[in-house]
């Protein structure tokens, strides 16, 4: 009996030393794979890396990442965390900095010749007009002037050369009232400028055209004429009498004014109207300047100039 409380104090000793053996004992290292874990979830939890592309792997300990950052401080930040976690020995940042940020993209290469272009519409060319003038044997005296815009553009190998609307000046060649000796209303026209629109301004060219002609009906005759030795070319005259609103175009032969059944006429006097359409034709080659950007014409403003008058529908003479 003397023996037992000997015993039982081996026996508590013994346990006590395996307790604290056991708890001094050391961890083991974590392994490359639960680094590696640790390492990635802590560049997916900070979100300083969104966006970037970071490449890590772990050998004995030794982090290496690879791959791209945004910034110098973003990069060093990679370093800083991943050092903090348990096992691993060192880090080795290669990562590389790049820009990221927006930059415009550079202004593509011209595909065309830029600056002013010269066009030769030929000889021949229709320019079709829309009087803004009245013209009247009975008042109209040779030398003077009146007025148009082109009734639709003029083009040549896909360039807009005369615009329509541009402003037209003409020339009266010859005005021969009625009358009971000097017989029949004569009448003969040209063109003598257009104002085409231009980067600096309007700018007045001259036109060479075949001249319109004709003779009203008196004595028995009713003719057309060749004006000013011009060629015999097709004349464009409104169907309407006195050119009123709506008015269509009709060709007739020969360098004439077509009066058909004397529609322009009144009292056998030759009066033109305003809105009237006619069609001229150059006499010869008429150079016009056009701009181009990048091989593609840049049309100006249009050219002021004399712009119809409003009439009423029964085509009465503005006042």
């Amino acid at each position: 009996m003397t023996h037992l409380p000997h015993l039982r104090t081996i026996a508590l000793l013994t346990l006590i030393t395996g307790t604290i053996g056991a708890q001094t004992q050391k961890a083991p290292p974590p392994t490359d794979w639960q680094i590696e874990a640790q390492v990635q979830q802590a560049l997916a939890k900070d979100t300083a890396f969104k966006g970037s592309s970071i490449i890590s792997g772990v050998n004995k300990g030794v982090v290496t990442l690879t791959g791209n950052v945004r910034s110098e401080s973003e990069k060093a930040l990679a370093s800083q965390d991943l050092a903090n976690i348990e096992g691993v020995k060192t880090v080795l940042n290669n990562l590389t900095i790049v820009d990221n940020r927006f930059h415009a993209p550079a202004p593509s290469t011209p595909t065309g010749p830029t600056g002013p272009k010269v066009v030769t519409l030929a000889q021949g060319t229709a320019i079709p007009i829309r009087l803004t003038d009245e013209i009247n044997t009975k008042t109209a005296k040779a030398g003077d002037s009146f007025h148009a815009t082109t009734a639709a553009s003029v083009t040549l190998a896909g360039f807009t050369v005369i615009p329509a609307g541009t402003p037209v000046t003409g020339r009266i060649m010859e005005a021969k009232p009625a009358g009971r000796l000097s017989g029949a209303a004569e009448l003969a026209i040209e063109l003598v400028s257009l104002r085409l629109p231009t980067p600096e301004g309007a700018q007045d060219i001259s036109v060479v055209s075949q001249g319109l002609s004709s003779k009203a009906a008196g004595r028995g005759t009713n003719t057309a004429a060749k004006a000013g030795g011009g060629a015999a070319l097709g004349a464009v005259v409104g169907a309407l009498a006195g050119g009123g609103a709506g008015a269509g175009i009709g060709a007739a032969s020969g360098g004439a004014l077509g009066l058909g059944a004397n529609l322009i006429t009144h009292g056998k006097e030759i009066d033109l109207k305003p809105e009237q359409l006619l069609q001229f034709r150059t006499a010869a080659p008429l150079n016009v300047t056009i701009m181009l950007e990048n091989g593609h014409q840049v049309l100006p403003t249009a050219a002021p100039g004399a712009q119809l008058q409003t009439r009423s529908a029964t085509g009465s003479s503005p006042q």
